[in-house]
């Protein structure tokens, strides 16, 4: 699998988490995130 680079308008919000409720409604830019070769990619969020 080719890996993916995210561009500056790509974005993950935080729908539902039950095991974090706080969390909910944060939205992550993805700006210079990389996938490894799995697709995969780990984004670390601040608890607010």
């Amino acid at each position: 699998m080719q890996k993916y680079y995210f561009t500056p308008s790509e974005e993950i919000e935080i729908v539902e988490c039950t095991e974090y409720p706080q969390l909910v409604g944060i939205t992550i830019n993805l700006s210079g995130i990389v996938t490894d070769d799995t697709g995969k990619y780990t984004v670390f969020v601040p608890t607010p």
